[in-house]
């Protein structure tokens, strides 16, 4: 999955803290975000951004919180 973030915009993304999903922004493959933009993502129910494989960040300013973990790639 690409999340590209045009430059200079200010987005957010956020989840419920009564959601089940298992992150604000989940991939089950490898995640890219990128762009000159910004983004803020806050896990209210649990992670903030969560990917199956790889996560890589390119150029983007990115802020996050979370209930459990900001960031995070899970293994096989």
């Amino acid at each position: 999955m690409i999340l590209t973030l045009a430059n200079g915009t200010k987005n957010e993304v956020a989840d419920e803290s009564a959601s089940t999903v298992k992150g604000a922004i989940y991939s089950d493959s490898d995640l890219t975000i990128n762009g000159k933009g910004s983004l803020t993502v806050t896990g209210a129910a649990s992670n903030a951004i969560k990917s199956k494989d790889g996560i890589r960040i390119v150029d983007a300013t990115i802020t996050t919180t979370a209930k459990n973990t900001e960031l995070q790639r899970m293994t096989s």
